[in-house]
C-alpha cells in the first residue's frame, strides 16, 4: 500500500491500482450482511441498479429464476416473495384485489435518507 502514497481512489501508480482491483476482487465475495455469511444470490423479484452502494454488485435475481440455496440466509427473502404475491396469501390478509401491486421486500423508491449524522 505504500505505492498509493495515500491515493486510493485514482490511483497514479500502475502497482498500487492492482493492488486495489485485487482487493475489491476479495472484498466482493464478502457478503454485505455479514461477513461469515456464506454469498448466496441476491433474493428480490428485479436486479438491483443502486449506485449508492459501492459494492453492491448485481447477481442473480428471482426473475431469472435463480433461487438461493437452502443454506443461504436470503432464501426466506425468496420464499417471502412468493407468499406475500400469493393470491390465497393476500385473500387470508385481508388485501382488497388491486389495492396493492406486486409486494417488493426492499423498495428503493422510498423518500428517505440513509446516512444518519453520528
Amino acid at each position: 500500500m505504500k505505492n498509493c502514497k495515500g491515493n486510493y481512489v485514482k490511483p497514479a501508480n500502475q502497482l498500487c491500482a492492482e493492488v486495489l482491483e485485487t482487493i475489491d476482487n476479495l472484498i466482493s465475495e464478502i457478503t454485505d450482511a455479514h461477513v461469515l455469511y456464506k454469498k448466496c444470490v441476491v433474493a428480490t423479484p428485479k436486479p438491483i441498479d443502486d449506485a449508492v452502494r459501492r459494492k453492491f454488485l448485481l447477481e442473480e435475481s428471482i426473475e431469472r429464476n435463480e433461487a438461493p440455496g437452502l443454506d443461504c440466509f436470503t432464501y426466506g427473502y425468496y420464499l417471502a416473495y412468493f407468499w406475500m404475491n400469493n393470491r390465497m396469501t393476500r385473500d387470508a390478509l385481508g388485501i382488497k384485489g388491486g389495492t396493492v401491486g406486486e409486494w417488493v421486500r426492499c423498495k428503493k423508491e422510498l423518500p428517505y435518507t440513509q446516512d444518519m449524522p453520528s
